[in-house]
């Protein structure tokens, strides 16, 4: 059971990391780390999905 935990809650913390690490795709397209950042920085809040 601790083997489970450990593995939930690394991945948990891996997945959160990567999550909000601020970068463009290719497309241009913020990941929610910039989009975060973007409305922090710049006062602007654009649907990424648009």
């Amino acid at each position: 059971m601790d083997l489970f935990f450990y593995q939930y809650s690394y991945f948990s913390v891996y997945f959160i990391f990567f999550s909000l690490f601020p970068y463009r795709n290719g497309d241009g397209k913020p990941s929610d780390g910039m989009a975060i950042y973007d409305v922090i920085r710049y006062g602007k809040a654009v649907d990424p999905i648009d």
